[in-house]
Order: structure tokens, then sequence, then C-alpha cells
């Protein structure tokens, strides 16, 4: 019994993994910072699909109001200038949403690329 209680003992105060105990004296202020780029990344991947979305469906809308308008349009001239103020402000609004995301794309770049600070 006694030889049984040593034994538990024993297997209970041994590592998982024998000989890895000198990790925990390593500086983990580099796996910290790894861990808020990626963290960061994650939030930054969640604000590009937010603004994709809301682009999207402002896009969509856009479309369906065209056709709306067409739909109304009495002459082809009408129609013609309907699509061309269309073409007009989505190639503005496409622009726009470039910029938006060349912005989103340098803000992650900055929260995500930061070297560790090297311990002293």
């Amino acid at each position: 019994m006694a030889r049984q209680r040593n034994q538990t003992a024993r297997a209970i105060s041994t590592p998982a993994a024998p000989g890895l105990e000198h990790l925990a004296y390593f500086n983990t202020a580099p796996i910290e910072r790894l861990m808020q780029s990626g963290n960061a990344m994650m939030n930054s991947i969640g604000e590009f699909n937010a603004e994709i979305l809301t682009f999207a469906t402002k896009r969509l809308d856009a479309r369906i109001a065209l056709g709306q308008s067409l739909s109304k349009c009495n002459t082809i001239a009408a129609a013609v200038d309907a699509q061309v103020d269309f073409a007009c402000s989505a190639l503005q609004v496409y622009l726009d949403e470039a910029s938006k995301v060349m912005a989103l794309a340098t803000q992650t770049g900055k929260k995500t690329a930061k070297r560790p600070q090297r311990a002293h």
C-alpha cells in the first residue's frame, strides 16, 4: 500500500513532458506579442468583413434603385441618362471604398507588425 502511494505521488509530481521545465525561465514577451498580433489580426478581419458587407449592401440597393429608375423612363435618352448617372456615381463610390479598405489595411499593418521589445 505504501509502495503504491509513493508511485502515485511520484507520477503526480513528474511533469507531463520531462525535461521541459527549463522553458518556464524563458522570456514570454515574444509569445505574448504574437498573441496580441493574432488578436489584432482577427479584429481587423472582422472590421474588413463588416466594411465589405456594408459596401455590398449599399451597392445592391443602388442597383435596385437603378432598375426602378429605368422602369420609369419613357425615352431611351432618359434611360441612358439614368445609366450614366449610375455609372458616374458607382465610380466615385468604388474609389471611396478603395480608400477605406486601404486605410483598414494600413491600420492592420500598424497593429500587427510591431516588433517585440527585447528583454534586458
